[in-house]
């Protein structure tokens, strides 16, 4: 069954968004950097609010709830983020606690943070259209619910509310937590960091081999950790993508990390010739995941090994290892 594209409202005229159609201001109580915008039918009955939740972090609270029919129902949530995570995890997190799943997504980032809108199934003959904006570690979410075989003109009403909404005090904060960033002693290399995680330069087994570690702890426990590797032996070599891999496997069997199926993946956009590989693992704690970025110049291939819990075991830690992966990796860079 093939998805259905994600709506942003484009096929009601202006005419009728200016007859039918009005912004509302939402700002949750002591929460000005919260404070949004979105348009919503004229027509829509908006829920009560007698006494709004405050907002926590790490947990949604809801800020309005409007009935645009007695199905087809909106909401606004708000929540404080601690650390640094992708939204496109956080929200698919969120749509999976509420009983459904992603379907199609689209990310990307602006000045004030990450914009997220997504297509969801569920729960039972429902579907769903989610759109959600950071603002430095605030960010607003918005949830449309409407049956499967509702009427287009309800279709693009969600995708209409969901592009409209917008921050109304943007903070110019892209990012969630702030970041420090790594330089390698030998001025080999560098690259940016969530700040909340702790850098260590490793002991070098070889002269032609630098190494920093980087990882989240919890009680003197790693969590998850992320390694960045530099080997000047084979510059330019063509079988070193492959070296350099088979020397990160052999460390992961070394401390007795397994790893099995290990796929290729698509390039980040903003380092398309960074080659990627991911698979599950065998974790001393259980189940995990693995993944590595590798790319190469005149001088040295380097190499990005991130080693997490899988999501089903521990969620949070997962967001996070993927979110710094994903800074390291951009970031990456010769000194």
């Amino acid at each position: 069954m093939s998805s259905d594209p994600i709506s942003f409202g484009k096929r009601i005229s202006e005419k009728a968004i200016a007859a039918q159609f009005a912004p509302v201001a939402l700002t949750p109580p002591g929460y000005p950097s919260l404070a949004c915008r979105v348009t919503v039918p004229k027509s829509a009955a908006r829920a009560a609010e007698a006494n709004p939740p405050a907002v926590r972090k790490n947990q949604l609270s809801a800020v309005a709830g409007f009935l645009i029919t007695p199905e087809v129902q909106l909401q606004i949530h708000a929540t404080i983020l601690e650390f640094e995570v992708l939204l496109a995890d956080w929200l698919r997190l969120e749509v999976e606690r509420r009983g459904g799943k992603v379907d199609t997504v689209q990310a990307a980032h602006d000045a004030n943070g990450q914009v997220i809108h997504a297509n969801t199934l569920g729960p039972g003959t429902f579907k769903g259209r989610f759109a959600a904006r950071s603002n430095g570690p605030h960010v607003i979410l918005l949830a449309g619910q409407r049956p499967a075989e509702a009427q287009a003109g309800l279709v693009e009403t969600l995708g209409l509310a969901a592009a409209s909404l917008e921050l109304a005090a943007p903070l110019g904060q892209p990012l969630i937590e702030s970041t420090a960033t790594y330089h390698d002693p030998k001025a080999r290399f560098k690259f940016v960091y969530p700040k909340s995680w702790v850098a260590r330069t490793m002991a070098p087994p070889s002269a032609s081999i630098d190494a920093v570690e980087v990882k989240i702890a919890s009680r003197n426990e790693t969590v998850a950790y992320l390694r960045v590797h530099s080997d000047t032996s084979m510059p330019g070599a063509a079988d070193g993508q492959e070296k350099i891999k088979q020397q990160l496997l052999d460390q992961l069997k070394r401390a007795g990390i397994e790893v099995s199926n290990l796929k290729a993946l698509a390039p980040f956009p903003e380092k398309p010739g960074l080659a990627r590989f991911a698979g599950p693992a065998k974790l001393s704690k259980g189940a995990g995941r693995v993944a590595f970025a590798l790319q190469s110049d005149k001088e040295r291939w380097m190499a990005v090994l991130m080693v997490s819990p899988a999501r089903q075991k521990n969620a949070q830690s997962w967001m996070r290892a993927r979110r710094a992966f994903q800074m390291v990796c951009a970031s990456l860079s010769t000194a």
